[in-house]
């Protein structure tokens, strides 16, 4: 298992996303929810793989309460837990982050959140409304770490690494999606001291299907998937592969989730291998980048059946 430094923590670069453990999630799941037993086989499984960081949030159905229960009777350190705030919160009322944070401790059986972000990208410009003041003397007083932020796009990133207060960020990034490094937010990250974790690295499962399922998903995704699958060939590599292989040029830890634990032993190796060259990552994110539009790599504009 390969390791990022921030900050004096070493934090493994596969970072388990458990939102698959609380709820169903991802157009590629076939498995639906794992069962109270498997999802603590698959954190099992992590954890004698290396991984040392899990993404949760509170609105992620029974996720942190699964987490809370794995770990507390667990051997070993407590593990790095990123969680988030529910975005149907209302900061502005008086207690609910404190209540929200004691809910969270609670679900984790943790004395710390080790970081907490905000999931609710609306809430950015609400910061210096002093909305957030209980998250940060919250944070002063040692309940939690870290403060972050899960973003959408690479706008509210850079609004977020400029806060000073957040330290933390998650982004949506991948072989088809390059609004981030366009934009220049690793670069920002690294020179500001802020952590990033890359999620949507297979884009909820799309570059992982053959073309056909594909168009049977997403038809305006089908010719993008064809390409993909042809670079993929061409580079002597499966789809997966030449998706984590991307992700690792970024050079931050990626979240992956899983229904199983074959799928969290697969990832650990695809993660193990070196990254791309910059050159090849460069060609790649230019070829894809003309084949797909706003439609195809925001999910939330996905039709569902």
């Amino acid at each position: 298992m390969n390791f990022h430094t921030w900050k004096g923590y070493s934090i493994s670069d596969y970072t388990l996303g458990t939102v698959q453990l609380g709820q169903e999630y991802g157009v590629a799941n076939i498995a639906g929810r794992p069962s109270r037993a498997l999802a603590g086989e698959i954190l099992a499984i992590a954890g004698e793989a290396g991984i040392n960081c899990f993404d949760t949030a509170q609105h992620y159905g029974d996720s942190e309460a699964i987490l809370g229960d794995h770990f507390s009777s667990a051997q070993g350190p407590y593990p790095h837990i990123v969680t988030k705030l529910n975005p149907a919160l209302d900061p502005g009322r008086p207690g609910a982050i404190a209540d929200a944070v004691r809910g969270s401790l609670d679900r984790l059986r943790a004395k710390k959140l080790w970081c907490l972000m905000i999931h609710n990208v609306e809430w950015l410009r609400l910061w210096d409304t002093g909305a957030f003041r209980d998250l940060i003397d919250l944070k002063a007083r040692g309940a939690i770490a870290h403060l972050g932020a899960s973003v959408y796009t690479a706008e509210q990133a850079e609004a977020a690494l400029l806060n000073p207060d957040i330290e933390v960020v998650q982004v949506p990034c991948n072989a088809w999606d390059q609004s981030m490094r366009a934009r220049g937010i690793f670069d920002l990250a690294r020179e500001k001291g802020k952590l990033c974790f890359i999620r949507s690295i297979y884009l909820q499962g799309l570059l992982t299907l053959p073309p056909d399922k594909v168009g049977q998903s997403l038809p305006a995704a089908r010719a993008a998937s064809e390409r993909w699958i042809g670079l993929a060939r061409e580079a002597g590599m499966d789809a997966l592969e030449l998706a984590s292989r991307f992700a690792l040029s970024l050079g931050f830890p990626v979240v992956i989730g899983a229904e199983t634990p074959a799928q969290v032993r697969r990832n650990r190796e695809l993660l193990d291998m070196p990254a791309l060259d910059p050159a090849q990552a460069e060609a790649i994110a230019a070829e894809m980048g003309a084949l797909v539009s706003e439609d195809i790599l925001n999910p939330a504009k996905w039709a569902r059946k």
